[in-house]
């Protein structure tokens, strides 16, 4: 084949590809994240000049193959072992180009989708849950005008955190999050959409975090349950880009940066269809990626990161909060806080300390008694919920700490999945006599004293 015709061939192909993924992205847009007219031309322009550059070689077929299934196919079904195929591809050019438009374009098509909105019976209220990751008590005010509650969570890392929150039992209790021979022990039981549903409620969750993946049962409950982790970008040319900027600089992906917005975003849709009837859980992220923030770029104090990031999450969060009815029971809520530098100490998982256990909680819709003081955090949902009585915090039932946030579940090709512990592994007993001490040993903080008002200066 003459160099002009190879030419014409990759840029027409190429070309009439960015024309079919942009119909897709349109017609059927990812769940959260739209094509937009932007896209267009950047998409056409890059295939364009891709089948160029590769069409210039002896072998640009070969070479197009081989190097695109080498790129595409690691990213769209998570292994690098499927890069093999690139090469064999190389052998059939026309085949192996064939299928490479073929796994972008089914890529732009099968994007999950919420299922319908059900109605709820019209005598139940309309219950909303939003939990923020990684949310400090003393950084409450940058949310939240409102005083709210103090209280103390199950532990200082998500995947335990929550699974108090929806079981209503601390870390102690349930006995998940705790280090055993084969990694971080998983519990079992009735969640909180769970029992809603029993009592007739409609459930749909919008979330993000990979601890709250359907694989390690969040999903139980609800009728519809979207995550972030099965969203993909309709634009193929941009998810490989973002991949290879992602592993080289640690800079997120669009997707990954649009992900709290575009949850909001469907949660108040979500909302305004109705709420009676139905419960709504919102997970987001925003105060947890402050250090991926692009403005670490001109601002160097973590702290200084941490309180944008939530300032831009109280942004973010006013449309859902305005489009709530009135009469619906809201609590709002956080998984864990965050080390800002107390002792030296910067992140979460990492110590059982006032930083990382202490959040806030906001209940609208339901009349509080007067309390004051710290309250469990796993019984706040079942107070916003249900109405019962609020009781303070007389000790802290926390069992142990993170050595391995990957611990918690298993990387596969298609996802997390959760460690299938062997049922006659026992967890090792633990005497709540001994609780006391262990705190003490772990360095936790007496959670009575006063919070510092702003975090130290930066090491």
């Amino acid at each position: 084949m003459k160099l002009s015709e190879r030419v014409l061939w990759a840029v027409v192909s190429a070309g009439l590809f960015s024309l079919l993924e942009a119909a897709l992205g349109l017609l059927i847009p990812a769940q959260g994240l739209a094509y937009e007219w932007l896209d267009l031309p950047i998409s056409l322009m890059g295939w364009c000049l891709l089948g160029l550059v590769l069409s210039l070689a002896k072998y640009g077929e070969r070479i197009a193959a081989g190097v695109l299934l080498a790129l595409v196919l690691p990213v769209l079904l998570g292994s690098p072992w499927w890069s093999l195929a690139g090469v064999l591809a190389a052998g059939l050019p026309r085949i192996g180009l064939g299928v490479f438009a073929l796994l972008g374009l089914l890529s732009a098509w099968q994007h999950p989708s919420a299922k319908p909105v059900q109605a709820g019976s019209p005598e139940l209220p309309g219950l909303v849950l939003i939990t923020v990751d990684t949310l400090r008590f003393d950084h409450a005010g940058q949310l939240l005008a409102e005083q709210p509650l103090q209280a103390v969570s199950a532990a200082p890392w998500t995947l335990p955190a929550m699974d108090s929150l929806m079981l209503g039992l601390s870390a102690v209790e349930h006995g998940g999050g705790r280090r055993g021979e084969r990694g971080i022990t998983r519990p079992k039981g009735e969640l909180l959409a769970e029992r809603l549903s029993r009592q007739g409620y409609v459930s749909s969750a919008w979330v993000c975090n990979p601890h709250l993946r359907r694989e390690l049962g969040f999903d139980q409950g609800f009728d519809s349950y979207m995550h972030t982790d099965d969203w993909r970008d309709p634009v193929l040319l941009r998810v490989l880009v973002d991949d290879r900027i992602q592993r080289w600089t640690g800079r997120i992906p669009r997707l990954w940066r649009a992900r709290d917005r575009a949850l909001i975003a469907l949660a108040t849709q979500d909302v305004s269809q109705g709420l009676n009837g139905r419960f709504v859980w919102l997970h987001i992220l925003g105060p947890h990626e402050y250090l991926r923030d692009p403005a670490s770029q001109v601002i160097s104090d973590p702290a200084d990161l941490y309180a944008l990031a939530v300032e831009r999450t109280a942004q973010d969060l006013a449309p859902l909060l305005q489009a709530i009815p009135a009469g619906t029971r809201v609590l709002i809520i956080s998984d864990h806080g965050e080390s800002l530098g107390e002792g030296g100490r910067w992140g979460h998982g990492t110590e059982l300390s006032d930083p990382q256990l202490l959040v806030p909680a906001w209940i609208m819709g339901v009349s509080l008694p007067s309390r004051e003081g710290t309250f469990f955090a796993w019984d706040l949902p079942e107070v916003a919920f249900g109405g019962e009585v609020l009781s303070p915090v007389l000790q802290v039932p926390v069992t142990g700490l993170r050595e391995d946030p990957e611990q918690a579940a298993l990387r596969t090709p298609s996802g997390y999945r959760p460690l299938d512990l062997a049922e006659s592994w026992v967890l090792p007993e633990q005497e709540l006599g001994d609780l006391e001490q262990q705190l003490q040993a772990l360095g936790y903080q007496d959670m009575w004293r006063d919070m510092q008002a702003e975090p130290e200066p930066t090491p």
